[in-house]
C-alpha cells in the first residue's frame, strides 16, 4: 500500500468515526433518544469498524488466519473433484489414503483418464501427504504438477513457494511469490500483505 492510498484510507475512516460520533451527539442533545436506536448504531459500529480494519488494514494474524481458510477450501475443493469423478470404492482409498504413495498408486491406475480437475485435486492431496510426512521436495513437486492443471491457483502457488522456503530453496521461492505479486488480480489486500511479507524476510535473511 502506497503513502498516498494509506492517508486517504486513513481520511475515510476518521471521517466516518466522526460524522459516528456527530449522530450520537444529535441524538443526545435532541430529547428524544430512543435507547434501541443508540443500541442499534453501536451493534452497526460494533460490526463494521472491525470488519473495516481486517480488510483494509488487515494484521498479519489477519493475514494469516485468511490463507488458512483458503487452504481449507483448497482442500474441500479437492475432496469434491475426487468424489464427483471416482467411484464410491476408489473415493473410499483416496479418503483413507495415509501414505503418499497409495495416491501415487492411484494416480498411475487413473493416468489415462486426461481429467485436469481431478488431476489437479490429486496432487494437491498428494502434496499434503508429502508435507506431513516432512518431505517438502516432494510436495513442492506435486504442488508444480497441481499447477500445469491451474497455473494461477493462488493457494498452489503459495505453498510451492513454502515448501521451497522449507527444503531452502531461498532463489526459487522469491521467484514463486514474486511471480503472484507480480498478476495480484484477484487477490484480497490481505495476500498480498501477506506474499509481501514472505518475499521481505527472505531478502533481509
Amino acid at each position: 500500500m502506497t503513502i498516498k492510498k494509506g492517508l486517504v484510507l486513513a481520511a475515510i475512516a476518521l471521517l466516518a468515526f466522526t460524522a459516528a460520533c456527530i449522530v450520537v451527539y444529535l441524538m443526545l442533545t435532541s430529547g428524544r433518544v430512543e435507547p434501541m436506536g443508540l443500541l442499534l448504531l453501536a451493534a452497526v459500529i460494533a460490526i463494521l469498524l472491525p470488519m473495516a480494519r481486517s480488510h483494509y488494514f488487515p494484521s498479519l494474524a489477519d493475514c494469516r488466519s485468511e490463507f488458512e481458510f483458503h487452504v481449507q477450501r483448497q482442500a474441500v475443493f479437492a475432496r469434491q473433484q475426487v468424489a464427483n469423478r471416482l467411484s464410491p470404492e476408489i473415493v473410499a482409498q483416496v479418503e483413507a489414503a495415509s501414505a503418499p504413495g497409495e495416491i501415487m498408486a492411484l494416480k498411475e491406475r487413473l493416468a489415462q483418464r486426461k481429467d485436469a480437475d481431478l488431476d489437479f485435486a490429486l496432487q494437491i492431496i498428494l502434496s499434503r501427504l508429502h508435507e506431513q510426512a516432512g518431505d517438502p521436495g516432494a510436495a513442492a513437486a506435486s504442488l508444480t504438477d497441481a499447477l500445469r492443471c491451474r497455473p494461477q491457483d493462488f493457494v498452489a502457488r503459495f505453498r510451492l513457494a513454502r515448501n521451497l522456503e522449507w527444503q531452502g530453496d531461498r532463489s526459487g521461492a522469491l521467484e514463486t511469490y514474486r511471480a503472484i505479486l507480480a498478476a495480484p488480480a484477484g487477490l484480497s489486500r490481505a495476500m498480498r500483505k501477506l506474499t509481501r511479507r514472505h518475499v521481505q524476510t527472505l531478502e533481509e535473511n
